[in-house]
């Protein structure tokens, strides 16, 4: 599974992160008093952290790790850690069975995100 996402200038990320992916949705990107926003219709977005990553891990793994689901966003940490945001609560849940996968010989850690991507 190979595909390239090109990032618009508007998806600057932190210091110390790389911003990949589709984009997350938010309300603030629509406009902070739309009523119209994903979030107002649906409710956020599940996310969940993925800790003890490999050092050389891409956006291509984490997907691989998460196949099946549909995955909004992900943003991956230079502290071998990522953010993944799932567009449904179900793929979020189900998401949450892969903790303790390997990958590349190192047990993974998946836990609910409390941080707001």
């Amino acid at each position: 599974f190979s595909h390239s996402y090109p990032l618009h200038p508007m998806h600057g990320a932190g210091v110390g992160m790389e911003h990949l992916g589709v984009g997350t949705l938010r309300s603030s990107m629509l406009g902070s008093g739309s009523s119209n926003s994903p979030e107002s219709l649906l409710g956020p977005f599940p996310c969940v952290k993925v800790s003890n990553l490999p050092s050389d891990v891409s956006v291509e793994d984490i997907l691989i790790l998460f196949q099946g689901f549909v995955v909004i966003d992900v943003l991956l940490c230079r502290a071998n850690e990522a953010f993944v945001v799932f567009a449904n609560p179900m793929d979020f849940q189900m998401a949450m069975q892969r903790d303790r996968q390997t990958m590349s010989g190192r047990m993974v850690e998946v836990t609910p995100s409390s941080d707001q991507i």
